[in-house]
């Protein structure tokens, strides 16, 4: 009885210790994405400020972000549903591990 609760116990903190280094990541993440579009702002403001005449400039520069933007936010979307499908799968296999016991 004492192994079984054990064994229960380990599995429960690895479990958890992987959802909390999952969770983790998806904050890093979303750091990144804030400190990014932040900085994206700042250097759009600064394009503007030294092109305020040149339209055509700006219509090319701003077709350019607006592309890496959506590849940027598909890039993380893509990462975040691999994190939380990692995250489904540990909660599988923890259920699987405990069923066994």
């Amino acid at each position: 009885m004492d192994e079984q609760r054990r064994k229960r116990q380990y599995l429960e903190e690895q479990y958890y210790e992987e959802k909390n280094k999952i969770h983790r990541q998806q904050e890093v993440l979303s750091n990144q994405l804030v400190n990014f579009r932040r900085e994206t702002g700042q250097l759009v403001d600064k394009v503007n400020y030294l092109t305020k005449n040149d339209q055509w400039h700006k219509q090319q520069f701003y077709h350019a972000m607006e592309q890496s933007d959506h590849l940027i936010r598909q890039e993380g979307n893509r990462y975040r549903q691999q994190l939380e499908e990692k995250e489904r799968e540990w909660t599988r296999t923890y259920r699987k591990e405990l069923d066994k016991l």
